[in-house]
């Protein structure tokens, strides 16, 4: 258990500095947005596709470990045995995996797009513009983001996809059970 306990912490970890790449991205794509002069309602998110895709990824590659993992173990209490597998539609969970990760980019997202637009805005407020506006912006902004968020959803996604790859390689071999 330990392996595994390790080996999860490690994925959740570098999930969570990818995303945090991908964030300060974003926030700097962001903070150009509202310099360059756009209306921060019409400011958008970029690289939520990217996010995404990487979360899907993490999730298969996860979600396929874990259910091996699941078969590896139950071939080690029965020696000798061939375990029969019945077919799992994983089809069907990753639609559902898909329309959940999506719905939390997005979430995490918007967070992101309010919370720089409103320290612009209040900046804003202040009279600065410009590039004392950027500035000071990109100083407030590292001082109030946290990682919070990006952290949640690294350790939740990873977590998610471990247990539902073990759950699904213990229904593929429940009749051994």
């Amino acid at each position: 258990l330990y392996d595994i306990e390790l080996r999860l912490d490690q994925e959740t970890a570098e999930l969570k500095e990818s995303l945090i790449d991908i964030r300060n991205a974003q926030q700097q794509r962001i903070v150009d947005q509202i310099i360059g002069g756009k209306a921060i309602q019409n400011v958008t998110v970029p690289d939520k596709k990217v996010m995404f895709d990487l979360l899907i990824k993490t999730f298969k590659s996860e979600y396929k470990i874990s259910r091996k993992e699941v078969v590896d173990e139950m071939q080690r209490q029965i020696p000798g045995k061939r375990l029969a597998g019945n077919v799992v539609n994983s089809t069907e969970i990753f639609k559902i995996i898909e329309e959940e990760l999506g719905l939390k980019v997005e979430g995490v997202s918007n967070k992101l797009r309010a919370q720089v637009a409103t320290e612009a805005l209040n900046l804003k407020k202040k009279g600065l513009a410009g590039a004392e506006l950027k500035s000071q912006l990109l100083e407030v902004l590292k001082n109030k983001l946290t990682d919070g968020s990006w952290a949640t959803l690294a350790s939740t996604s990873i977590n998610q996809a471990w247990g539902t790859g073990r759950k699904a390689g213990m229904e593929a071999h429940a009749d051994n059970i």
